[in-house]
């Protein structure tokens, strides 16, 4: 069981422990999209323990290494042709190739041992999941290029 660690006030001027019980995990399961839309957005992860824990299992190696996995695979499908039949959402391919430096710098992110910020890690998760968002749409937008350079600028840890 894990220990989060949460400022009780909006100045953090105190810290409290919380368990991490099951219904909270169980809790931010159910609701990791709309927590991550949140981080993404700049919400402070120890804000709740929702949000801590949501930041804390972004941060780990399962999520990240999955994360760079969907980037190779994006980058594969981008280099296949359109399959008439497949029933994916299909991607902007050359809007994917032409970022394809960027997409490769976030997969060795996602895969170095360094720390990230859950904040990025969130963008990019809802990035390569949104069928609305700059990959799956808009062939002729050039939107994928800046909210990579986005991402990868969130990733950095601050102190």
């Amino acid at each position: 069981m894990a220990t989060l660690l949460l400022t009780e006030q909006p100045g953090g001027s105190y810290v409290t422990l919380q368990q991490s019980q099951r219904w909270l995990r169980l809790l931010v399961q159910l609701r990791a999209a709309a927590l991550d839309t949140a981080l993404a957005a700049g919400a402070d992860p120890d804000s709740s323990a929702a949000l801590s824990l949501r930041a804390h299992q972004l941060i780990g190696c399962n999520v990240r290494r999955r994360l760079a996995r969907e980037i190779r695979t994006l980058l594969i499908r981008a280099e296949r042709p359109l399959h008439p039949m497949r029933s994916t959402v299909p991607i902007c391919r050359h809007k994917v190739i032409e970022a394809r430096q960027a997409l490769h710098e976030l997969a060795h992110l996602m895969v170095s041992p360094g720390p990230v910020d859950a904040r990025g890690v969130a963008r990019l998760r809802r990035l390569l999941r949104d069928g609305e968002g700059p990959i799956f749409r808009r062939p002729r937008d050039e939107d994928l290029e800046p909210e990579l350079e986005a991402i990868i600028e969130a990733l950095v840890v601050r102190c």
